[in-house]
């Protein structure tokens, strides 16, 4: 199944595209071992809120792009996870919510200052950010 989607994403993105988005897609390699300490947290993070019945909430923050306004909202990234994570919470008898505060970028907002606003935007108890 993984060669199959490697193969499905370097048709549509093209190797050199692919090649960036595997090595720096969160800002440092892949390969980096801060980049498997992430990973591996976040891991463990959500496998103990499944095996406790907890909630698990995602937050995002962004431009148009994470609001989904290039897309349709159905195939925006948080429906897709949602639709993707949502069924393993709920065999385990508990909700997975996600909470998209992307906007329109055109007013110069962005990431860079929405950081100051996390909480009034996605929340304070969100596990993923």
């Amino acid at each position: 199944e993984i060669s199959k989607i490697d193969t499905l994403l370097d048709e549509y993105y093209g190797a050199t595209a692919l090649k960036k988005i595997r090595e720096k897609a969160y800002g440092i390699p892949l390969t980096h071992p801060k980049s498997a300490e992430g990973l591996l947290y976040v891991a463990r993070n959500m496998v103990r809120e499944l095996l406790n019945g907890e909630k698990y909430v995602v937050g995002m923050i962004g431009s148009s792009v994470a609001a989904a306004h290039d897309n349709c909202h159905y195939d925006g990234y948080d429906r897709q996870v949602v639709r993707f994570l949502s069924p393993i919470w709920k065999a385990a008898g508990s909700d997975f919510e996600f909470r998209n505060a992307g906007e329109g970028g055109a007013c110069g907002d962005n990431h860079r200052n929405q950081v100051y606003c996390i909480q009034h935007m996605v929340g304070n108890d969100i596990d993923l950010l």
